[in-house]
């Protein structure tokens, strides 16, 4: 049997394969139109099954590669991408196995890009071969290309950045869906630190999770009775969709409550309502309260309509507007700025900038004309208010000139901070495997980023928890 020291063994001393770079550029794939697509169409009428797999694995592997490589905000070498993705793979195979490439970094990086990648792309060609065998060899169960690759291209993403990922055909179709406002799970908003419990940001309404008595704030420490500690939010993700009618069991910890919580949940097809509205009456007149749950597609739609319905209520219009995106973890970009458009007379509302400062694309520019007439303005933010969220309140909270140099907003938060993620995604197809989010610029709204360090509210309050007579409302 080949173990780890062997296959370390064999790795280093393995010469650089004599390939012709034109063979593999045509084997590899191009990245064109925001998409990753194969290239290099190969006569599959002589070839096996499992060849055919080695075959598109490869191309999907060297594709993703050169994307990730042209795209991503921050500059990596080949060298690193693919180390990272095969030491990853490897370790599928044998977790006492290592990859180490005998070349020296500063020779090869002296050499043109296009050789780069065709020698990461050649040992990585072996080396996908070498694995199999060995985890055939140490009768590892369940081992394919397809798994293989995918383990490495997760490994590869994951480590550009906490908001960059690889995912596969069926976490890429639970992906789309989410956007377009539907998933089949429980409905919690959820957020996960390395190593700790999974924290309930959100329990919306009317769903299953709010009519079992999951609340804001529990601790979700196991999944059908495995720990969670050890997982990363998108296997957390996983664990809780599922088939509508399943059912999952959640194990929490709640403050003020000795022992752990037991809830059996039946999942359903979750609906997001992104946008509720309200008309709240005070001593001081009538505000207009809209609350964003998520950037999803056609929100601004939404936000457009609340605006509308409230400016025309039958007990007259508000005077003044509160906008809450507390626990809001985000979304589309062009969502978030066609919103803020809605409260800005003109001027700029968003600029993205990709890797080395270059300003990419048009910048988001707001129309002229306040659908609100120029009403006083509040937003609500917390430390789970991230990313659009963070565009709005920041590019609200900007100092404008036709505004006597002041913000068009007061932004007051429950904490600190914001989230602090200032990162721009783009979700990048790998048809038909699935496809990868690629952390391709920061945002400016418009001229500070609030990456790494979230954007500051001009009053920070403690605001209280609902009542138990709330809670029951909601859950109606």
């Amino acid at each position: 049997m080949i173990r780890g020291d062997k296959m370390k063994k064999d790795f280093k001393n393995k010469a650089l394969f004599n390939i012709a770079a034109g063979v593999l550029v045509s084997a590899s794939a191009m990245l064109t139109a925001g998409t990753i697509q194969t290239a290099g169409a190969q006569n599959n009428e002589t070839m096996s099954p499992e060849d055919i797999e080695f075959s598109e694995q490869f191309k999907l592997f060297v594709g993703v590669l050169k994307g990730v490589q042209k795209l991503s905000v921050e500059e990596h070498s080949y060298r690193e991408l693919a180390e990272t993705a095969i030491n990853a793979m490897i370790k599928v195979a044998d977790p006492k196995a290592t990859y180490i490439n005998k070349v020296e970094p500063l020779r090869e990086k002296n050499l043109p890009p296009e050789q780069q990648l065709n020698y990461h792309a050649e040992m990585f060609f072996y080396v996908l071969k070498q694995t199999k065998d060995l985890a055939e060899q140490n009768n590892v169960p369940g081992v394919t290309y397809t798994k293989l690759v995918e383990t490495g291209l997760k490994a590869m993403l994951r480590s550009l950045d906490p908001h960059s990922l690889y995912s596969n055909q069926t976490e890429w179709k639970a992906h789309q869906e989410e956007l377009q406002g539907e998933f089949r799970g429980i409905a919690i908003s959820l957020s996960k630190d390395d190593g700790a419990p999974v924290k309930a940001l959100e329990v919306m309404d009317k769903t299953p999770a709010q009519r079992a008595g999951v609340l804001k704030d529990d601790l979700i420490t196991h999944i059908d009775g495995t720990p969670v500690n050890d997982l990363d939010i998108q296997e957390v993700v996983k664990k809780l969709r599922g088939k509508p009618k399943t059912t999952v069991q959640l194990t929490v910890t709640r403050k003020d409550e000795a022992q752990p919580l037991n809830f059996t949940l039946a999942r359903e097809i979750i609906q997001v309502d992104p946008v509720k509205k309200r008309m709240i009456e005070t001593e001081n007149g009538r505000i207009g309260y809209i609350k964003i749950m998520q950037f999803i597609d056609k929100v601004d739609r939404k936000v457009d309509l609340a605006i509308k319905e409230l400016e025309n209520d039958n007990g007259g219009a508000p005077s003044s507007y509160i906008i809450d995106v507390r626990n809001n973890p985000g979304g589309l970009l062009d969502q978030v700025a066609d919103i803020a458009d809605n409260f800005l007379d003109g001027g700029m509302t968003v600029v993205t900038k990709e890797r080395g400062g270059r300003v990419s694309g048009i910048p988001f520019t707001a129309h002229a004309g306040d659908d609100i007439h120029g009403k006083k303005l509040v937003v609500l933010t917390n430390a789970n208010s991230a990313s659009a969220s963070e565009i709005l309140a920041s590019t609200l909270k900007h100092k404008r000139p036709y505004l006597g140099d002041k913000g068009r907003a007061t932004i007051i938060g429950e904490d600190e901070t914001t989230f602090g993620k200032g990162s721009v995604q783009r979700m990048l197809p790998t048809e038909p495997y699935g496809g990868i989010n690629l952390t391709v610029a920061l945002y400016y709204a418009p001229e500070k980023t609030p990456q790494n360090v979230g954007v500051t509210p001009d009053i920070k309050v403690v605001l209280p928890p609902p009542t138990e007579e709330e809670l029951k409302e909601r859950a109606k």
